[in-house]
């Protein structure tokens, strides 16, 4: 379970072996920093550090932030549909795993709902 705004919210994880290196790392990354993912003094210096490194690193076209959440959401959305989920199941839950809950899962459609698959 994660919380996005202090609302508690789940999230499908397609790929487990992965989350669980990713999240390893973190772990020991904060270990070696004063109990932070990023070693600054408030969230709005670790949110600019953040950014600036994105930029640094050059996530940008297929790579930024909002195309990777993109990505997770065609993975999410091919995963329910296979897994035998309406079309309406689909897109709730797909809506629900990035936060928007069950109820914009017509916007989850519109938004990311179009792939070459359909």
């Amino acid at each position: 379970m994660v919380r996005k705004g202090g609302i508690p919210r789940d999230t499908m994880i397609l790929d487990r072996e992965r989350s669980r290196n990713a999240v390893n790392t973190a772990i020991q990354i904060t270990e070696q920093q004063n109990s932070k993912l990023i070693n600054k003094p408030n969230l709005k210096e670790a949110m600019t550090y953040w950014c600036n490194h994105i930029r640094a690193i050059v996530l940008k076209g297929q790579l930024s932030p909002h195309n990777l959440r993109y990505a997770f959401t065609q993975k999410a959305i091919a995963y329910y549909q296979s897994h035998g989920y309406s079309k309406k199941e689909t897109f709730a839950q797909a809506s629900m795993d990035l936060g928007h809950g069950d109820g914009r899962g017509r916007y989850i459609e519109q938004v990311y709902g179009c792939n070459e698959n359909e």
